[in-house]
């Protein structure tokens, strides 16, 4: 782990995924192009618990980020940071978009 909250960086096999804490947030590094012209990944939720974790799997399947490198943080939060770092580092580029679609599962316990 590094102090901007990136975990790891790796292929996102089944076998990581299901090892991961729950409450972690992974971002897949395959992204689309909205309308808008901002690039949003397709995948980025926080860790499920164990037992809600096969759904989560078939939705990264599903997407296309299953096999890919992703990024995995301890929360949004950091992800957002280093995304908004990474943009000012490159002036010009497209703006990148980091939508959350799931709650932090350890926040209702």
């Amino acid at each position: 782990m590094d102090s901007s909250g990136l975990l790891r960086r790796q292929k996102l096999t089944k076998g990581l995924f299901m090892s991961l804490p729950t409450g972690v947030y992974v971002v897949s590094n395959h992204c689309v192009v909205l309308k808008s012209g901002c690039i949003t990944p397709v995948f980025n939720e926080y860790v499920a618990q164990q037992r809600e974790r096969h759904v989560q799997w078939d939705r990264i399947r599903a997407v296309g980020a299953a096999q890919r490198i992703c990024d995995v943080y301890r929360s949004s939060e950091d992800c957002k940071q280093i995304v908004q770092w990474r943009t000012k580092q490159s002036p010009g580029s497209a703006s990148i978009i980091i939508c959350e679609r799931d709650t932090d599962p350890t926040a209702s316990g």
